[in-house]
């Protein structure tokens, strides 16, 4: 830790978050029966190849939707709204187990529409064995923490201050992408609560200040729950995924979240027709979806 107790972690998101009030997103929270989900996951995991977790499908269904839907694929950089060629995803990782110097990592999927399931599973893991220090490959993140968690506070704040405005003007902001290719954060946000019975844990809002790297929407992934669902006319208990969608107002409207969450929700219902019964089903790159 660093000489005032804090990790470079909290001392960027206490500069991060103090920022002018306002706040363009708006916030829908969704649930799906996750009965296919989770027997999908099971099936393909019974063979060889990369281990598929939850997280990995729901981020291979995202891009997918992105890549079909690609007003949605987007963010405002500099003064413009900005529609991306390529599905950058951006997945939190914990670190609290780490050397104490980090809580969290940030590991970048760039075409991630390219990707079978498989593919995206093995990439999103060698990146996160990289931010854990599991690997022996080199991490420049881990680096740059070692290096700015020596560095004061305020000195920090300064530093974070002016790349801050810099960032704002389009050349750089436009260069900025271009190192880290965010077109949405997939965060699995349960992934570390332990559901007791009788409690549901579900729902949540974000309102990014949008700093340094501008993003665009947010899907965060709740614990799955039994939950009560009308199944045929009749009460029925399944396994329920909540999870939240965020997104910029300034990008898109209600119409187009709603026809993206509609095909979402249509893979994540039968992931077997878009994935394949294995997970490796190549993308099909030649068709792209108006």
């Amino acid at each position: 830790m660093s000489s005032d107790g804090m990790s470079i972690t909290r001392k960027f998101l206490l500069w991060y978050f103090r920022y002018p009030p306002y706040n363009p997103y708006v916030t829908v929270h969704c649930a799906v029966d996750a009965t296919p989900l989770l027997a999908y996951v099971e099936a393909i995991n019974g063979g060889a190849g990369p281990r598929v977790t939850l997280q990995h499908l729901v981020t291979a269904a995202v891009a997918r939707t992105y890549r079909e839907h690609p007003k949605v694929n987007a963010s405002v950089i500099g003064p413009r709204v900005v529609r991306h060629d390529s599905v950058g995803v951006a997945m939190p990782v914990d670190l609290v187990d780490d050397d104490g110097s980090a809580d969290l990592g940030l590991v970048i999927v760039d075409h991630a529409e390219t990707l079978s399931l498989r593919e995206l599973a093995a990439r999103t893991r060698s990146h996160v064995e990289r931010e854990r220090g599991t690997s022996k490959g080199f991490s420049w993140s881990r680096l740059g923490y070692r290096v700015l968690d020596r560095a004061p506070t305020r000195l920090l704040n300064g530093g974070l201050n002016v790349a801050g405005r810099l960032a704002r003007l389009g050349p750089i902001a436009h260069r900025l992408h271009q190192r880290f290719p965010v077109s949405v954060v997939v965060s699995n946000v349960g992934a570390a609560v332990d559901v007791p019975p009788g409690v549901m844990v579900r729902g949540g809002s974000l309102a990014l200040p949008n700093r340094l790297v501008e993003i665009g929407s947010v899907l965060g992934v709740f614990p799955v729950n039994d939950e009560v669902l009308a199944i045929d006319g009749e009460p029925t208990v399944r396994p329920v995924m909540p999870f939240s969608f965020i997104w910029d107002h300034r990008l898109f409207d209600g119409v187009v979240a709603g026809r993206m969450l509609t095909r979402l929700t249509e893979i994540l219902a039968d992931p077997a027709a878009v994935f394949g019964d294995r997970g490796d089903r190549p993308v099909e790159l030649g068709r792209r979806p108006a």
